[in-house]
């Protein structure tokens, strides 16, 4: 079912009000790319040695536009690069391969966070604002991905892998207080009232940030529990455990100029990520039982005033099951089962974790139908 929104709004008697000309923006993204790839399998030292390498160019163009306090304003950026990549495997035995990879990687901004517009709003005479930024460069990454993988039978395996990634322009967002309306950029039709000299709260726009590094392992094992007694012998586990270790300056140009560091972890990463599958499957059914673990993690590491210089989450572990049964060949009926234990999401505020907001979404079920052609 789905909604129609003229007739909701037309039945409560609500008209909507699209707001000034300067609340529309738009983004164009063009994007051009060419790559080359060679590949290669041959023997060193009687063990196979096989990769590949490859060259990507992109050009990228960005084209910006909306209503500033100038005016129509259109903006217009253009990027290009040439990311090599080199992946290889050798296979030191039939059981055991050594893997390595190299390359060179980037990641856009999304486009929202380019618009020349932004959001305004006032809270007991205190104002907000929200700007895009359409100098926004994409962040780049030299990775690094090695890997030792034992394959000890048809279905089992386990690996360790170390990965490494410098990271440049990493994007985040700069808040200053207190500063003119004038310095955002704005119309001032946004709100009656406004002048050049209006004091504006808290000013907040995306940025590249500097240079910063990650580090990480990894563990995985799979394998079927063949080994055990019937009927257990059709029981099997996957599993991977990570650590990953990753800190940034969030300093604002102004305060690394006089000499102040806001050295914390990097937005959105937790130190500490598990999962781990047991399953119990034949040719007719199966059943899993699967656990997600990730420890606690900083969401914003930007400071607001006074009482609070980060936010972030509390650890969780989702726990969901899941099974299907083969009725025959051709159609199967399957079950899910999300969030078991009704997993609470914790919110902190501040660095002395102050509880901000706990949700909890309840436990979601799904019954399916599958069927091939």
């Amino acid at each position: 079912a789905i909604v129609d929104f003229d007739a909701a709004l037309a039945g409560f008697g609500v008209t909507r009000d699209p707001g000034p000309q300067s609340r529309i923006f738009e983004v164009e993204e063009d994007t051009t790319a060419l790559y080359t790839q060679y590949e290669w399998s041959t023997l060193v030292g009687g063990m196979t040695f096989r990769g590949n390498a490859g060259l990507r160019y992109y050009e990228t163009e960005i084209t910006s536009s909306g209503e500033a306090n100038v005016g129509l304003v259109s903006v217009s950026e253009k990027y290009d690069d040439i990311l090599p990549a080199l992946n290889t495997a050798l296979n030191l035995t039939d059981d055991l391969i050594l893997r390595t990879s190299l390359f060179q990687n980037i990641n856009r901004p999304g486009l929202g966070a380019m618009a020349i517009n932004g959001n305004l709003s006032e809270n007991q005479g205190e104002i907000t604002v929200s700007v895009g930024n359409p100098s926004l460069d994409p962040y780049e990454s030299d990775n690094l991905d090695i890997s030792l993988e034992w394959y000890f039978s048809d279905a089992g395996y386990f690996a360790v892998g170390y990965y490494y990634k410098d990271i440049t322009g990493f994007i985040g967002t700069e808040i200053a207080t207190n500063v003119p309306y004038s310095a955002t950029g704005l119309p001032l039709d946004l709100l009656p009232g406004l002048t050049p000299d209006t004091i504006v709260s808290e000013y907040s726009r995306p940025v590249n940030y500097e240079q910063t590094e990650l580090n990480g392992i990894e563990f995985t094992l799979q394998t079927d529990l063949t080994f055990l007694p019937s009927p257990f012998d059709r029981l099997g586990f996957v599993g991977n455990l990570s650590f990953i270790d990753a800190d940034l300056d969030y300093a604002t140009p102004a305060e690394q100029a006089a000499g102040v560091t806001r050295i914390m972890p990097l937005e959105g990463l937790s130190d500490t990520l598990g999962n781990a599958t047991l399953y119990y499957e034949t040719d007719r059914w199966g059943v899993r039982v699967s656990a997600n673990y990730r420890s606690d993690y900083i969401s914003s590491a930007v400071p607001i005033g006074t009482d609070q210089d980060s936010a972030g989450f509390n650890s969780t572990t989702y726990v969901d099951f899941s099974a299907f049964y083969q009725i025959n060949e051709k159609l199967k009926l399957t079950f899910d089962a999300i969030n078991l234990t009704d997993q609470r999401e914790e919110q902190f505020s501040d660095s002395a974790r102050r509880l901000y907001n706990s949700t909890t979404s309840g436990t979601s079920f799904f019954a399916g139908v599958n069927y091939k052609f």
